[in-house]
């Protein structure tokens, strides 16, 4: 199956899931230019553009092996020619081109045929042609279990929940991954159905008293070309993606202990670090003393998450959690 691989995160989705394409000889896998926008989710589950790269035009070449691919540029509409230098994963090329709005990126990137030319290690010079059109965009992706994501049990799979993509576009397709804090990927577990809502991550892939960055990516295959290059399938893409953070706690000890209290809209959460079985109850006071129950619960796991509404009547909450007999 043609696998594509590339963009400023290094992660990747399958086109020959889209499109079909089997398994080949060819020296490229997947070409292509793409129009990305970014966003960033907040633990708080407040979503905002990101203003480092919030808009970005790419040309792509993802190859079978590192030799695959000698060099490869994109020429521009106007002439103009823009090479392609080698990724990070060395398979890759790639041009990447940052914008602060979208006017400015349509601007400079306006709708017509662009030629992405390749010179390859057994298949000559290539230089199929990617018509751009005016293209939409898919829905912004959004995480809704932010708050249980912020006390991530390591011993556990890991539940991650979306509102579903919606695209006109009949090529469309979900992707997830996940990154260390250096930038390095830590897990890709490939492609979901545009439908998909949902996917558990296996426990034991995040580390405990760790921090991880998310990545959830909605793409839009607007055209696709599978005729200039035999073997190969080349490709334009409207993508928006959301980054969201993940925190892992630390490894339960067996003690009873509140973890990483957060207040968001009227609302408390905390984790609970216990022996999973056993019940427990969470109490509350204003001053530290006439201790109120606001929750009891059976603990799930090792360590779980707690929300509890907070009353408008305290000025201060404490919080506490004892274990029933």
């Amino acid at each position: 199956m043609a696998r594509i691989k590339v963009g400023s995160w290094g992660a990747g989705f399958f086109l020959a899931f889209l499109l079909g394409l089997e398994a080949n000889a060819a020296d490229v896998d997947t070409f292509g230019i793409i129009k990305r926008q970014r966003y960033i989710s907040l633990a708080n589950g407040t979503l905002d553009v990101d203003t480092n790269r919030p808009f970005e035009f790419e040309a792509f070449v993802a190859a079978f092996t590192s030799a695959g691919v000698v060099n490869a540029s994109l020429m521009h509409p106007n002439g103009s020619r823009k090479i392609l230098t080698r990724h990070a994963r060395l398979t890759d090329l790639s041009f990447e081109d940052p914008f602060i709005t979208q006017a400015d990126m349509n601007l400079a990137y306006p709708p017509g045929e662009y030629t992405l030319s390749m010179t390859t290690q057994n298949d000559g010079t290539l230089s199929p042609r990617l018509t751009l059109l005016e293209g939409d965009f898919p829905n912004t992706p959004r995480v809704l279990n932010l708050r249980e994501l912020q006390a991530i049990d390591p011993h556990q799979p890991v539940l991650i929940q979306w509102f579903p993509m919606q695209s006109t576009n009949i090529e469309a397709v979900v992707e997830l991954d996940f990154f260390d804090e250096s930038g390095a990927i830590i897990y890709d577990p490939g492609v979901r159905h545009p439908a998909s809502s949902s996917f558990t991550v296996p426990a034991g892939i995040f580390q405990p008293s760790s921090n991880y960055t998310g990545r959830l990516a909605f793409h839009a295959v607007a055209s696709s070309d599978k005729q200039s290059y035999p073997g190969a399938i080349g490709a334009v893409i409207y993508s928006r993606e959301t980054r969201f953070p993940l925190k892992v706690m630390p490894k339960s000890d067996g003690r009873l202990r509140l973890l990483s209290p957060a207040y968001n809209e009227g609302t408390f959460s905390m984790g609970i670090s216990g022996v999973s079985g056993r019940r427990y109850q969470v109490q509350s006071s204003g001053q530290t003393f006439n201790w109120v129950e606001r929750l009891i619960t059976n603990a799930p796991a090792t360590i779980f998450r707690v929300s509890i509404p907070g009353d408008p009547a305290i000025q201060k909450e404490f919080f506490r959690v004892v274990e029933l007999q």
